[in-house]
């Protein structure tokens, strides 16, 4: 029995050796070559030989709960996902608790490890160390070496041709510690690993371009799992372990498969294994997929050649210039001090019994812990290797004969495996659960479920269905822990603690929206029954047949005069100015467009320097929109443009935008709009004065009239006044106008306030560099990936026009729990403090998908639920009274006739020269009233929202709001289907796009606060009463405020105000049509197309092609609507954003170039299913009308083939593919099949049984 025991390396292992030693009584020295403990986890900024070397960004990959010792839990306030500083601290928390470093010897290496001559009989060992340049020996009765496998770097240049010609810098990722190296470079990391996918990420944010070569594929995990919790809590479970080994392989395989493809689809982003039936460790990375769709990560597939400045791949004819090649081709293990005869490594395997004990070896003296790679935690597998190993040594767990451990180590080199389960690709690898349960098994320390689920079924269940967490090892058996049960009943309060760092009261339960829904499908049902029942046909009513056959009466609307505008002003030449540009000169229009600065592109025009009024966007932002979703609508980006693009590609499309349609003539560069003013014979002509300064030089000129584009990014709103002691505080204030990039702020700890787009991704950046980020918010966000299910973007798969149709038709009760659930599958905002306060989550019809819910709603789903709605609703479209639609608040004035019109044109009715319903009133069930099921909550009945009044009262005032106005025209009667579009105002949530935040927050690289109560001098004090000390910067993402400076007033003060805007373009106040607003808009989906239509539109109005109502009117429905605004009885349009589709639609229909659905269903139906199933692209506004462009029919039919097109850099064959559907079919029918032969025949016996006896025939 071993006494004295050599401990070689005090990292994980090391450690936990040291102390299963000290438990059973033995003497451990452990020899450790560095200064410290640690192994891998100690970062250092030099490559140490012999010793593991990490990068400074490293993350664990496997959370907290399932990688620490399985009796010393991490602390409760440690992130899931720990940094390797963190993690270190946690090492030496470990080696005190438990008083482990008195038996280090530091700055010692062992020089050589040999058998003693009577080892056949005694097993001691002779060990040879170096300790400050002298050397020491010493007997030991048993070794346990503890180095693991990351030292020896495998780096296979032959491989590679050429790489001696190449000029550039080549080294191991061994030798990586910082990304500052690829600043404007282009790399090329070789291998597909974790450290590869880390390297490749993390250049991606500084390098000019980053090639990843792979040439076996992988399949890659994210560590913020289903509802956001983390991805080994989830996938490592007894059940599910359970349930995959008695599955056969390659149904398994198809099952992995298709989880996997989930997140994003494999094979369309270049990464899937070419092998996908034997398993490869998966790597674990956060950020792959979007840095691949963002078109910073380019996949490639292995080296052909390399070239002195550049590479050649395989199966691309093309050179890609490289200036850094990093190889993360893995690493060898050797152990230089044992010798060969003793543990021999051949082709990357050693001949250990259970990974553990050389099998040829007369006494089980020396053990290699952690020489293993088990899909899941290295430290509670290297602990129950260390367990098992001091019982061994101590004679009371035996091992079997050489002999029978020599067989079982050459079967598994052989790596044939039974038909079941998972099958992995390496020797190496292993099943983490069975290969701790068959170790434990040993010590007797295996947890009994059975024995459990009699004493503790809570207990029990918990360990059977939930995650395998080493908490479970220490339940029973030696070793036994008394604090287990403790720490896996309480070991999700660890996990979401962390994250729940700003609790929001009072959620609402979605089991409240089920019954809604419920109730309201059992209504529906009632009022059909009634509505059978009942002819509907009553004294004063009017039936809807006869309703829909009438010919109604409209009045002469409002004829404006046309005024040919010749000269137009455009102020700005950012994406809505080159646009309007594009726009006049379709037209035949005369553009000048005047731009401040030196070149176009507005916003999206990357400079160091922000000048006052001319702000641009920070370095690293990306768009939110895909490029098929927001280019212009008859130029689509090149093919190869990634779906998602930086500021510099985006410029990029603006400059071939402006290079094609020769736009750039018509711009004056450094030309500041000094005033814009009204001609005194306006009221004629529509003219406006434009005073401009060049170089300092004014001049004067006449334009017929005026498109401003400058945007709302101009002043920054920076309400210091709403943060009480905010002028005590002595840190950095600035607001998120003036950020440019991350450097200027590492170290430092920084409170970013305001939780928008920009917010988010300033938090993301700032968290790579800064010591700590907290991230402020008062109402929370839902927060969407640009990455949606299958790894398509998320733009093209909810912005649909199926899904507004149903959006439209379904409760809003059934939309808002559907859609929090389809949030909360990716991550779940409450347990992340994100859940949006109560007051603000009720989730209206728009969200930043473009019009579409975000809610995940099958093509089959819909049919049935719109086959249901056709038979339980199947009456004629009701139509309303206008009257009665202005006074229920549900429609605008000036509305109306352009919907009956739009009616009109899709019935083939003509225009009816008599209204003889005006006045008459229509009763109407009660399930198509369309009320905004969002707005109306929590308020009395509103005193006007009732039928319009016929006779005297007509013309009474409303109560409290002021003189009432004079009714509008008789524009007519309006379709209740009209009701669900734009102007229906419902309440809007609040969503950001970002991909990174998070796994940010799971890995504690950012912490959500609650709103701002107060400042110190060098602290924050927030509403929750928690105070964060030593803030050195505060970043206000609090938006900006409108501004037209040039204007007059009182035209000034009311562009700022979206509700006197005309369909949110034409100031309300003009007598001539001739100034629009461009861009003064927050749709749920691209600015750019949004812009393009309005200009579009504008422009055909200047021209007098397309008609608005005249000024008195929209005056009168603006300020009845300020008032209303103002007494909090609606909404105010400029605090929520337009549906893009149905905004789109709305301009588009102004314009005669909406989509005519049914028509294309008749004639084109294959375009008609892409535009109505198929995503709402640009393109689909130039089909028909005005500006009809005739490469739009293409650019819809292709738009999937250059999304996919810039994804798929790799090809693999399908050949390899784990199991077709028909295979997984035949294979759960076989069973079956069988089954019912059994039932068949056995029924078959018992009828001739019973007719044997009974004497009686059975038919």
């Amino acid at each position: 029995m071993g006494k004295r025991v050599a401990i070689v390396g005090a990292g994980v292992s090391g450690l936990a050796s040291i102390k299963c030693c000290l438990e059973e009584g033995l003497e451990p020295t452990c020899f450790e070559r560095s200064d410290d403990l640690g192994g891998l986890w100690r970062f250092t900024e030099d490559v140490e030989e012999g010793r593991a070397s990490l990068y400074n960004s490293v993350v664990s990959n496997s959370s907290k709960e399932m990688s620490c010792y399985s009796d010393f839990p991490f602390p409760e306030d440690y992130p899931n996902f720990v940094p390797n500083a963190l993690f270190l601290e946690y090492l030496r928390m470990y080696a005190n608790r438990f008083d482990l470093l008195k038996c280090i010897q530091f700055k010692t290496k062992v020089c050589s490890v040999t058998k003693r001559p009577d080892f056949a009989t005694s097993g001691q060992w002779e060990v040879v160390t170096l300790h400050q340049g002298k050397q020491n020996s010493a007997t030991f009765d048993a070794v346990m070496v503890c180095t693991g496998f990351l030292t020896n770097p495998s780096l296979p240049l032959d491989s590679f041709p050429g790489i001696n010609t190449f000029k550039g810098q080549y080294f191991h990722s061994r030798q990586y510690k910082h990304p500052d190296i690829f600043k404007d470079k282009r790399v090329l990391v070789v291998g597909m690993g974790n450290s590869g996918t880390d390297i490749a990420v993390e250049a991606s944010h500084l390098a000019k371009k980053v090639f990843l070569s792979t040439s076996g594929g992988s399949w890659v995990i994210s560590r913020v799992f289903d509802s956001g919790y983390p991805w080994d809590m989830v996938f490592t479970t007894r059940f599910q372990n359970m349930f995959i080994n008695m599955l056969p392989t390659p149904i398994v395989s198809w099952l992995f498969a298709k989880k996997m493809n989930s997140w994003f689809n494999h094979e369309n982003y270049g990464v899937i294994p070419e092998d996908r039936v034997t398993l490869r460790e998966p790597v674990l990375n956060d950020e792959l997929p979007g840095r691949i769709i963002t078109g910073k990560v380019f996949i490639r597939p292995s080296i052909k050649e390399v070239k002195e400045n550049s590479v050649i791949f395989n199966n691309t004819p093309n050179e890609e210039p490289i200036d850094i090649i990093v190889f993360a081709t893995g690493y060898t293990f050797a152990f230089p001090f044992l010798e060969e005869s003793v543990v021999k490594v051949e082709d990357g395997q050693a001949s250990l019994y259970k990974y553990i004990f050389p099998a040829h070896l007369q006494k089980p003296t020396l053990a290699m812990i952690g020489l293993i790679k088990p899909i899941g935690s290295m430290i509670p597998t290297g602990e129950t290797q260390a367990r098992w190993v001091v019982q061994v040594f101590k004679g009371i767990s035996l091992l079997p004969p050489p002999s029978v451990m020599i067989k079982e180590v050459n079967e598994r080199k052989q790596n044939k495996h039974n038909g079941f389960g998972l099958c992995y690709c390496k020797a190496l690898q292993s099943d983490y659960i069975p290969y701790i349960d068959d170790l434990l098994a040993s010590i007797n320390a295996k947890p009994n479920l059975f024995s459990l689920l009699l004493t503790d079924p809570l207990l029990a269940l918990a360990v059977f269905f939930g995650p395998c967490t080493p908490f479970q090892f220490r339940l029973t058996g030696t070793g036994k822990w008394e604090g287990a049960r403790r720490a896996i009943m309480t070991q999700w309060d660890r996990t979401l603690n962390v994250t729940k760092t700003r609790i929001v009261q009072n959620s609402p339960s979605a089991f409240e929206s089920v019954l809604k829904l419920f109730g309201f499908l059992a209504l529906l049902v009632a009022v059909f029954l009634v509505f059978q029942s009942s002819q509907f046909k009553k004294k004063g009513q009017i039936s809807f047949s006869t309703l829909r056959n009438i010919s109604v009466q409209v009045s002469t609307a409002y004829k404006q005069e046309q005024i040919m505008a010749k000269r137009v002003a455009v102020i700005g030449a950012g994406v809505s100015g080159l646009s309007s540009i594009k726009c006049c000169l379709d037209e035949d229009l005369e553009p000048t467009c005047f731009e401040r600065s030196d070149d176009f592109g507005g916003l999206w025009k990357f400079t160091e320097v922000s000048k006052d009024g001319m702000t641009k966007v920070y370095k690293s932002v990306m768009t939110n929109v895909c490029k098929e979703m927001s280019c212009y609508s008859d130029f689509p980006y090149q093919e190869d443009y990634p779906n998602y693009m930086n500021q510099e590609k985006f410029w990029n499309y603006l400059q071939e935008f402006v290079e094609h349609f020769g736009l750039l003539k018509y711009i004056r560069f450094k030309t500041t709009v000094c005033s814009v003013t009204k001609r005194p014979d306006f009221c004629e002509t529509g003219q406006w004065d434009v005073v401009t300064e060049t170089e300092g030089k004014q001049d004067r000129a006449v334009f017929d009239a005026i498109m401003v584009c400058t945007g709302y990014f101009l002043n920054p709103n920076l309400p210091l006044e709403s943060f009480p002691g905010i002028h005590e505080f002595k840190g950095q204030i600035l607001h998120n106008q003036e950020y440019r990039t991350p450097d200027a702020f590492r170290g430092k700890r920084i409170l970013v306030i305001g939780l928008g787009n920009t917010g988010g991704d300033l938090a993301v950046e700032l968290s790579r560099t800064a010591a700590q980020v907290f991230l402020s918010t008062r109402t929370g966000t839902w927060v969407i990936s640009r990455i949606s299910d299958w790894g398509y973007p998320f733009n093209m798969m909810l912005t649909r026009r199926w899904k507004l149709f149903m959006k439209k038709i379904l409760p809003a009760s059934f939309l808002n729990w559907m859609q929090e659930r389809t949030m909360d599958k990716r991550f779940n905002h409450e347990n992340y403090g994100l859940s949006i306060t109560k007051g603000h989550r009720a989730i209206g019809k728009e969200t930043p998908n473009g019009g579409a819910e975000c809610w995940n709603l099958s093509l089959g789903s819909f049919l049935l639920l719109f086959f249901f709605f056709f038979f339980f609703c199947h009456q004629p479209l009701i139509l309303l009274p206008i009257d009665h639609l202005i006074a229920t608040d549900e429609i605008d004035n000036h509305e109306g006739e352009e919907l009956l019109d739009e009616r009109r044109r899709t019935l083939g009715s003509p225009r009816p020269p008599a209204d003889p319903l005006r006045g008459t009133r229509i009763h109407l069930p009660s399930h198509r009233i369309p009320r905004s099921r969002s707005r109306n909550r929590g308020r009395q009945r509103r005193p006007w929202a009732r039928a319009a009044p016929r006779g005297p009262a007509a013309a009474a005032p409303l109560p409290g709001a002021g003189p009432r106005t004079p009714p509008p025209p008789p524009w007519g009667l309006t379709p209740l289907a009209a009701l669900g579009q734009h102007h229906v105002h419902l309440k809007t949530p609040k969503f950001i796009v970002n991909d990174e935040l998070p796994a940010c927050l799971l890995c504690g690289t950012i912490t959500m606060k609650t709103s701002v109560k107060n400042f110190t001098e060098t602290s924050v004090v927030f509403d929750d009463g928690t105070v964060e000390a030593n803030i050195d910067v505060v970043i206000f993402t609090t938006g900006y405020i409108f501004s037209f400076p040039f204007l007059e007033e009182p035209l000034k003060s009311l562009c700022t105000k979206k509700i006197f805007l005309y369909k949110q373009v034409f100031p309300s106040n003009l007598e001539r049509a001739t100034l629009a607003i461009i861009g003064h808009i927050t749709l749920t989906g691209s600015i750019l197309a949004g812009t393009e239509l309005q200009a579009r539109w504008a422009t055909r109005v200047f021209k007098g092609l397309c008609k608005i109502p005249p000024s008195q009117t929209l005056m009168a429905e603006a300020t009845k609507k300020e008032q209303l605004i103002e007494r909090g009885a609606i909404k105010s349009p400029s605090q929520s954003k337009s549906d893009f589709i149905s905004y789109m639609d709305e301009i588009a229909t102004c314009l005669g170039a909406k989509p005519n659905i049914p028509f294309l269903f008749l004639t084109d139906p294959r375009l008609a299913w892409e535009v109505f199933f198929g995503p709402c692209t640009p393109y689909q506004y130039r089909l028909m009308g005005p500006g009809k462009w005739n490469g739009a029919r293409n650019a819809i039919l292709t738009q999937w083939d250059r999304t996919l097109k810039p994804l798929k850099t790799r090809i693999v064959s399908d050949s390899s593919k784990p199991v077709s559907k028909s295979l997984y079919l035949i294979a759960l029918g076989a069973p079956v099949l069988f089954a019912s032969l059994i039932l068949t025949y056995k029924s078959s016996f018992f009828l001739k049984l019973v007719r044997t006896n009974l004497k009686f025939p059975l038919s």
